[in-house]
């Protein structure tokens, strides 16, 4: 659909547009600071990252030009997906070793198999609850609310576009376009929604750079430390 067809948006989803497009550069910074902390070692939750921020910036061209289009049956499964890719990197965050869930992801093995540090499995269920016990109860209204996007459900068979022909009194049914009705309140919702999303993405992109840049602190003042109780003088 091109700019001249594409449907106008309201200001308030066009302001939370804009918000997408900042927090997609801020995706890129925080990216960065990881892959540049620790004298530029990599690790395993490194590439994790890297997958986190690209499937971040596809999931948000996706949904801008699907919002632009007025698609809510799609935009809910993309926002689902969003949050899913929040979670599953704050399962890291959840184990003593955050390695051994970066390799299961890097191998697409299931995180259910695996148990967090308080002796949970790593359930969508329990990965949920504790994304919203650390960024507010919202995440799993949304997840909740989204499950029904993702698989097959009344919404999708309530989605298609109906016209009443008041001369005739027939009901046509359209499947192309993007369906039903969108409100802007139901559009506010859902991008606003995506953003908070995302933001909660770029929170924990800092979180690993952070937790990265801590553990390189703390291994140069252990080998200070070392030195030190060797007899070496310590470095300026």
């Amino acid at each position: 659909m091109t700019d001249e067809c594409a449907p106008i948006l309201p200001e308030s989803v066009g302001n939370l547009l804009a918000k997408l497009d900042r927090l997609k550069d801020q995706v890129t910074q925080q990216l960065v600071s990881a892959w540049t902390a620790d004298e530029d070692r990599i690790f395993s939750t490194d590439l994790v990252a890297l997958g986190v921020a690209r499937r971040t910036y596809a999931l948000v061209d996706g949904f801008v030009a699907l919002v632009r289009q007025k698609n809510p049956l799609c935009c809910g499964a993309l926002l689902r997906l969003q949050l899913d890719t929040a979670m599953r990197f704050y399962a890291c965050w959840l184990v003593d070793k955050p390695e051994e869930v970066a390799l299961a992801l890097l191998d697409d093995r299931h995180l259910d198999k695996m148990k967090s540090r308080d002796g949970k499995r790593l359930t969508d269920a329990y990965l949920h609850e504790q994304l919203s016990k650390q960024y507010g109860d919202w995440v799993s209204r949304v997840y909740r609310n989204t499950s029904g996007f993702v698989h097959f459900t009344g919404r999708a068979m309530l989605d298609a576009r109906t016209d009443h022909d008041a001369a005739t009194g027939r009901e046509s049914v359209s499947l192309q376009g993007p369906g039903r009705i969108w409100t802007e309140p139901e559009m506010v919702e859902m991008v606003s929604a995506f953003v908070e999303s995302v933001g909660v993405t770029v929170n924990l992109l800092y979180s690993w750079s952070y937790t990265k840049s801590l553990g390189a602190k703390l291994r140069l003042s252990s080998a200070e430390l070392k030195r030190q109780d060797e007899g070496e003088p310590c470095q300026p």
